[in-house]
């Protein structure tokens, strides 16, 4: 008979108690050091007895040596956090923008005057809590500055003010460890509605574009051949189009591609089913996706060589491959035989009889390195180091710099192409909506229609009419290609550059600079006084040796001195505060000034485009020129460019060898350093059309007037290089006038004496100056090239020239005496004297050359000096700083000081202490009399301040200098009424040695 169902229920129950009173039993007995009852531990006892007899090998095969003890596991339970989970599993770039948010709730807390941690245990599912959190996002859409002072747009959107509250509640979970009710975010959602109409928020989210594949082409023209912009090395730029070509194929998210390692990639040869040579495929499998809930499986893209390419700009192979071979990529195994390390061996082999495939392996050194990775600049050049990873800062910052160049009109950034991707996967029959989520790393495919689908790119109109698609159109109009426009002014002009220094705000941030730098000058004057005053009365004393008296006025003094250097390095730091911020302003005077003229060129230009067609006038946008600054270019740089742009080979092994060439001029372009960027060249404004009739004149008829005029003044040079007879002598040149790639004025122009020195007849003479002109032009990039190559390195170049002159000097003083300072004087005036030479440079080494002569006690030989240099900033219309400088010697500060012992130039200056002194660089005299050793009764003194102190009873000896030494120098004292008083001349040629009684009259 079948048991009810009340009955079979409880025998359920009875087993289940059952169960459970025997697991409980087991629980126990595992984790109870003690039996359960008599019976468990008489079971235990003959268990143990029988266990006796046995071996105990079997108990040796049971243990496990890997495990560790009971204890330690025990610990391992108690000692996880359980709270912490969820913020454990979170990535660091989410942690960073909760703690940022956190800082917000802190500064607000802060600014109403309450304690961050106390109020969140205030936040519950109370009206109070919507009110408060009311107040919290109009303060946060408020405020303008962000971490550390730093000034931020602040929030425009309303989709950003949403995403800020979906952080702060995220925070809340963190801190509470529970969030808001439903009820409660539905009033919280209707509040941030209420804040963004308050506000003005825009309702619309950030625009979003597609890069399409025919702009990535574009995008991928520019960056290769642009010298706008500098990378610095080859390898830089070669690794971004590499990046482009790799996030335009597989649309991956931008971390993904800036964490790919060389482990993830793969090169295969693979033999072609149909017959032929072997394909070269990329294996790429981007290993680091979102983590927030554990790691993704990754997909492996497979990317084959496509063999007669029309543009090899979008290869990644020859990228790769180009980066492979330059740092030696391929793995080795022979010492002495042939290996892979270049291209030419790489198409050259196949695949072994048997095998379908034939892989190419790397390096077991670069596996975990960085495929996009930083480089560094050395002292010997650029080094690539592959261990630190490409920064997405660096990345966006170099994609939009080329984007503003290709002229687009939106700002190109990485998650564009992945946009663009995401479409054309999602357009393609081939690829099923699984299969997308699985390739675009989306769990659905409501991902994509809500945040990936950001533009209609078919005709609509054309499917409803049946009249046929026009969905190219449409797609060219959705394009970033079709916003192109040379013209746009991404860039200021110079005038526009310069007046952002009038702006009120930027004038008001430079008082401030000069200012607090005053502040900081004065007070690293007074610690330095301190200094020499302290070095000076107890510098050459033991501790020991002091008295009580001493060692309290050096206590006192050395306290005066950590509080003097404590208020210099606050001065310091508030200087340098003030010139961050002056050049915060002045960058965010120029975004804004930008910013204004993109506004009124996008709302203006084309009504002035279009008023000058209707009025006949000629529209003369700037013609973008890929190659216009081709001699800007090194040779590698033009020959990667002419193999990257080379039209597709007729035959298998020509197209074979264009990639052979593309591969090895990408390999030697990857150690190339680039020059400086070129700045584009101004174009005047297109203007409105003038409202008179005279302007309705046609444009055509304008042209061939230009045209008729050019032509008769062309044909004049021409006729009047023909001469007749030797008496002739035509002053324009023919090889100019027969040239036609030079300007039509530059031809015609009367410089024949004046370029060529004579005039060349016969085709002998003529063939002489075709190649003495070459060799003139040769010349003439040399010389260009170099001083190019010197405006680049100028400081280094000459701070190296003159640290040699110093060491110079030094050895000069142990052989020769005080040989050493009229060397370094010498060396200055040449500066000085020297145009080419940048002023801030002369300042440079003039402070280098004051540092050796103040360790010598000779600092004041270089005043005069410093006056003639004050003049020449004085004639490059720096009058400002020739005066700061000045005063900055006058007054003695830092690093234009005079050595403790002796008196200053102010002191000098008063007639009461020493009348007899008969010019403002008394001080200056001594030490020439020092030097000159001319008279004889000075040899007696021992040391320099026995010296000094010689010379300074010996007034009426001052009346007259040593014009030996000055003669030899150049250097000539005057006292007259002109602007240069008490300042020098500098002769043009120095004076011998040798004075004459005439010179030593003067």
């Amino acid at each position: 008979m079948a048991p009810s169902k009340r009955d079979s229920g409880r025998a359920v129950s009875a087993s289940d108690d059952a169960s459970d009173s025997d697991a409980s039993s087991v629980l126990s007995q595992v984790f109870s050091d003690n039996g359960s009852d008599d019976e468990s531990a008489s079971d235990l006892e003959s268990d143990k007895e029988d266990s006796d007899d046995e071996s105990d090998s079997d108990d040796d095969d049971l243990h496990d040596e890997g495990q560790l003890s009971a204890e330690e596991y025990l610990a391992i339970a108690e000692n996880l956090n359980v709270s912490e989970l969820r913020q454990k599993r979170y990535s660091p770039n989410t942690q960073d923008k909760l703690d940022e948010t956190r800082e917000y709730w802190n500064r607000f807390c802060r600014h109403i005057r309450v304690d961050p941690v106390q109020q969140w245990r205030f936040i519950s599912n109370s009206d109070e809590t919507v009110q408060f959190l009311c107040a919290f996002f109009s303060w946060r859409c408020d405020i303008r500055r962000g971490k550390n002072g730093r000034h931020c747009p602040g929030i425009k959107y309303k989709s950003s003010l949403q995403s800020f509250w979906k952080w702060w509640h995220l925070v809340l979970k963190q801190e509470t460890l529970s969030g808001l009710s439903k009820d409660t975010i539905v009033k919280v959602e209707d509040v941030i509605a209420l804040v963004a109409t308050e506000k003005k928020l825009k309702e619309d989210r950030r625009p979003k574009k597609n890069m399409y594949i025919e702009d990535v082409s574009e995008f991928a023209r520019v960056l290769l051949s642009t010298t706008e912009t500098s990378f610095g090395c080859g390898w830089r730029r070669i690794q971004l189009l590499f990046y482009t070509q790799l996030a335009a194929i597989t649309a991956s998210r931008p971390g993904a591609l800036l964490h790919l390692r060389y482990q993830d990639l793969g090169l295969k040869l693979i033999r072609d089913p149909e017959g032929g040579r072997p394909n070269l495929i990329i294996f790429l499998k981007p290993d680091f996706t979102k983590r927030f809930l554990g790691k993704k499986a990754p997909n492996e893209f497979k990317i084959p060589e496509i063999i007669f390419d029309p543009t090899l700009t979008l290869s990644p192979h020859v990228c790769l491959l180009s980066m492979l071979f330059h740092i030696d990529g391929f793995k080795r195994i022979t010492k002495t035989g042939p290996v892979l390390d270049n291209a030419k061996a790489l198409y050259s082999v196949g695949i072994v009889d048997g095998l379908n495939q034939q892989d190419l392996k790397l390096k077991d050194e670069i596996l975990d390195k960085y495929v996009f990775c930083q480089v560094e600049r050395e002292t010997t050049g650029y080094r690539i180091v592959l261990e630190k990873r490409m920064l997405s800062s660096t990345l966006r910052s170099q994609m939009r710099r080329v984007g503003e160049i290709t002229a687009f009109e939106d700002i190109i950034k990485p998650y564009l192409l992945r946009y663009a991707g995401a479409k054309e996967f999602n357009n393609s029959e081939e690829i099923s909506d699984a299969l997308q989520n699985v390739m675009m790393q989306h769990s659905d495919i409501r991902t994509f229609i809500r945040h990936y689908e950001v533009d209609v790119d078919v005709d609509a109109q054309g499917i409803i009419r049946k009249t046929g698609s026009q969905t190219p159109l449409v797609r060219f109009a959705c394009s970033l290609s079709a916003s192109i426009d040379p013209n746009r002014p991404y860039k200021l002009s110079t005038e526009e550059s310069r007046s952002i220094n009038d702006l009120p705000a930027v004038r008001a941030r430079q008082d401030t600079v000069h200012r607090r730098k005053r502040k900081w000058d004065a007070q690293a004057a007074k610690y330095e006084r301190y200094r020499i005053s302290c070095k000076a009365l107890f510098g050459h004393l033991d501790e020991g040796a002091l008295s009580k008296r001493q060692a309290k006025r050096q206590r006192r003094l050395r306290d005066k001195l950590e509080v003097s250097h404590d208020r210099t390095m606050e001065a310091k730091r508030r200087h340098n505060r003030a010139v961050r911020a002056l050049r915060n302003e002045k960058q965010r005077q120029r975004n804004q000034r930008i910013r204004e003229n993109l506004e009124r060129y996008r709302n203006e230009q084309p009504v002035i485009d279009l008023e000058c067609q209707l009025a006949g006038l000629m529209v003369t946008p700037r013609v973008k020129k890929t190659l216009q600054d081709r001699d800007s270019m090194s040779a590698q740089h033009l020959a990667f460019i002419d193999c990257m742009m080379a039209i597709p080979g007729k035959t298998l092994e020509a197209e074979y060898q264009r990639r052979i060439a593309a591969i090895n001029a990408g390999t030697v372009f990857c150690g190339v350093e680039e020059g400086r960027p070129t700045r584009r060249a101004a174009q005047s404004p297109r203007r409105p059309a003038p409202d008179d009739e005279d302007s309705h004149c046609s444009a055509k008829r304008q042209r061939v007037v230009i045209k008729e005029e050019t032509e008769n003044a062309l044909r004049h040079a021409i006729d009047s290089v023909r001469v007749t007879s030797p008496e002739d002598r035509p002053t324009i040149c023919f090889v100019c006038v027969g040239n036609p790639n030079i300007p039509v004025k530059d031809r015609i122009t009367n410089h024949a004496e004046d370029a060529h020195g004579t005039v060349i007849r016969g085709r002998i003479q003529e063939k002489l100056a075709l190649e003495s002109r070459k060799v003139l032009l040769s010349a003439m990039q040399t010389c260009r090239d170099l001083y190019s190559c010197y405006q680049d390195n100028e400081k280094s170049i000459i701070t190296s020239i003159f640290s040699t002159i110093l060491q110079n000097a030094i050895r000069y003083d142990r052989q020769h005496g005080l040989l050493g300072p009229g060397l370094i004087i010498q060396q200055l005036i040449v500066a000085i004297k020297s145009a080419c030479v940048n002023r801030d440079v002369v300042l440079q080494i003039f402070t280098d050359a004051w540092k050796y002569l103040y360790e010598k006690d000779l600092e004041e030989l270089l005043i005069p000096i410093a006056m003639g240099l004050a003049w020449s900033l004085v004639l490059d219309d720096r009058k400002q700083d020739a005066i700061n400088f000045l005063t900055q010697i006058y007054e003695h500060r830092p690093p234009f000081l005079l050595s403790s012992f002796r008196l200053s130039v102010k002191h000098y200056r008063r007639p009461e202490k020493h009348p007899e002194s008969p010019s403002t660089f008394a001080p200056l005299e001594y030490l020439l009399y020092k030097l000159s050793k001319e008279n004889m009764h000075f040899s007696e003194a021992e040391s320099e301040q026995r010296l000094l102190k010689y010379i300074y009873h010996r007034g009426e000896m001052l009346q007259k200098l040593p014009a030996a030494l000055i003669s030899r120098y150049g250097i000539k004292f005057f006292m007259t009424e002109d602007r240069l008083q008490n300042g020098i001349r500098i002769e043009e040629d120095l004076v011998s040695d040798e004075v004459t009684p005439e010179k030593e009259g003067e």
